[in-house]
């Protein structure tokens, strides 16, 4: 089998028609590939809407793999997936995804034609309304990239194609039961691709902006969960020190800390800080800080580790 497309589904019947409908309707696939959908327990008709697509999909001699499991999160159900997926290559979709109909011939014979082992590519937001907007997954014009670049780029699972040894010969999977399980695993697989990284800039992907997505992290106790998820890709990418100390700022303290600070939570801050300062107690001289950061956020930093929230809060026009 060349490509498994992993979908994990939950409460999908919505979108879900139109995520398997893109896939369908794909363009000239001279390749073998198959779907695994892997069910979290939905409660609505998802898997209705799966059953409903099995001639189909046999009908373009596609493999429609459904796997009904328990409630256990997103995360799980990647690596339950991952374990049943039998192709060469994986990409990972969520149930309100689109892809354009020539995504999957373009991207395989892009990644053949590179011998790339990641090859990532670009998306687009879709609103509800029918409007799109640009979602470009990292900087730069294209091309081969490097491992900090790639670090660096998004780290969403759906807009890459990726060797599957690299999980198999290295025993990887996403973190189970939190949020933030991509940011956790996705940058730490490159450097397993051993310099075989390849950004190809065209956009294959449409990501459904539906109510949901855009709450996502809004949660005061799941945003919780970007500790967890910061701790397991240290573990899993220690060695990077540069791109990860940067990582760390970058969803610190031009994100979390910053919603730690309207929702009252000092203690989550002063985490924060402790975490930066144990992983990183020199970031303030961290070359990509200091590239990539203005000296205003860098500013704005060192009041959060001195706790200065009143001037925070000044600086918001908000009241802790």
């Amino acid at each position: 089998m060349d490509l498994s497309v992993i979908i994990p589904v939950y409460n999908g019947e919505k979108t879900l028609q139109g995520t398997l409908s893109s896939l369908m309707d794909q363009e000239n696939c001279n390749f073998s590939w198959e779907i695994v959908a892997v069910d979290d327990g939905s409660a609505d008709e998802s898997l209705k809407v799966l059953a409903s697509f099995e001639e189909k999909a046999a009908e373009k001699g596609v493999v429609l793999r459904i796997l009904p499991f328990e409630n256990k999160g997103v995360g799980t159900n990647r690596n339950r997936g991952l374990h049943a997926a039998e192709g060469d290559v994986i990409l990972f979709l969520d149930a309100d995804d689109l892809l354009l109909p020539h995504a999957l011939s373009r991207l395989m014979k892009k990644k053949k034609e590179t011998d790339a082992a990641i090859v990532l590519f670009d998306s687009e937001f879709l609103y509800p309304d029918g409007s799109t907007a640009p979602f470009p997954m990292a900087n730069g014009e294209g091309g081969n990239i490097s491992l900090t670049e790639y670090m660096l780029s998004q780290p969403c699972p759906w807009n890459k194609l990726i060797d599957r040894r690299i999980f198999t010969e290295n025993e990887l999977s996403f973190e189970e039961g939190i949020l933030y399980e991509d940011l956790a695993l996705i940058p730490a697989l490159g450097q397993y691709a051993h310099g075989r990284i390849y950004y190809y800039k065209e956009v294959f992907h449409r990501y459904f902006q539906s109510e949901g997505s855009i709450m996502r992290g809004n949660d005061p106790k799941k945003r919780l969960d970007i500790f967890p998820a910061l701790e397991a890709l240290y573990k899993n990418a220690s060695q990077h020190e540069d791109a990860l100390c940067y990582l760390f700022f970058l969803h610190l303290y031009r994100g979390a800390v910053w919603d730690f600070l309207k929702n009252g939570q000092k203690d989550a801050i002063r985490k924060a800080n402790a975490m930066m300062k144990s992983h990183f107690p020199s970031w303030q001289k961290a070359p990509l800080i200091l590239k990539k950061t203005s000296k205003k956020e860098r500013v704005i930093a060192q009041l959060f580790l001195k706790e200065c929230f009143f001037l925070l809060n000044l600086w918001k026009g908000k009241k802790l």
